[in-house]
This record gives C-alpha cells, sequence and structure tokens, in this order.
C-alpha cells in the first residue's frame, strides 16, 4: 500500500510563485505529512485548484479522485516520488503514474 498526497494549488499568483518551487513545496508537504502523521509519502502530486472532485457540500470525493489519479486523468503541474528512506529530505524522482496502481488516500487539499 502507498500514500499519495493530492494538493491543490490555489490562485494564478500562487501558480507563479511556487513554478520554480514545485519540488520544494513537494518535499515540505511530504516531510509535513511524515511528522505529522508518522506515516512515508510514497508521491506528492500538485494539482491546479478545483481538480480534486468535492461533492456538493464540499467534502473530498476520495473514491473519485483515486480513479482519477490511477487512470493519469489528473494533468499534475508537478509529480515527485520520495525516498522513504530518507528521514529528514525526500529524494526528488519523478515517476510515471500509469505504471503504479497505489492506494490513493487524500491526506489534505492546500
Amino acid at each position: 500500500e502507498k500514500l499519495v498526497v493530492l494538493s491543490e494549488v490555489r490562485g494564478k499568483k500562487e501558480l507563479r510563485k511556487l513554478q520554480r518551487n514545485y519540488g520544494v513545496v513537494a518535499r515540505e508537504i511530504a516531510i509535513a505529512v511524515r511528522r505529522s502523521e508518522s506515516v512515508n509519502v510514497s508521491e506528492v502530486v500538485l494539482i491546479k485548484e478545483r481538480t480534486i472532485p468535492k461533492t456538493s457540500s464540499g467534502k473530498l470525493r476520495r473514491t473519485e479522485a483515486r480513479r482519477l489519479y490511477q487512470s493519469n486523468l489528473l494533468q499534475p503541474l508537478f509529480k515527485m516520488a520520495t525516498d522513504n528512506n530518507s528521514a529528514k529530505q525526500p529524494a526528488v524522482e519523478e515517476k510515471s503514474s500509469s505504471s503504479m496502481n497505489p492506494h490513493v488516500r487524500i491526506v489534505n487539499s492546500l
């Protein structure tokens, strides 16, 4: 079982600011999840805002998000696989999600 974090990057200003720093943001997300939840993140995927499916009441539709991810339909802004042996800072390695079949859990949406 693998943990994949889907995180929305909100706002055009924030997108422009972060564009050169997606790797740093993805690493910080992986580190924060590891510290707060004591679990290793296998992959961090940054996507545009309003990409994660939600119900009419605003709850995350996790099953639908998992399906979109596994079908490679999310069009990520940035994708980072982590080295789960690294205690402090995950190593960056981009992977194609089409070759992976992880169990996806939505941890948080920025």
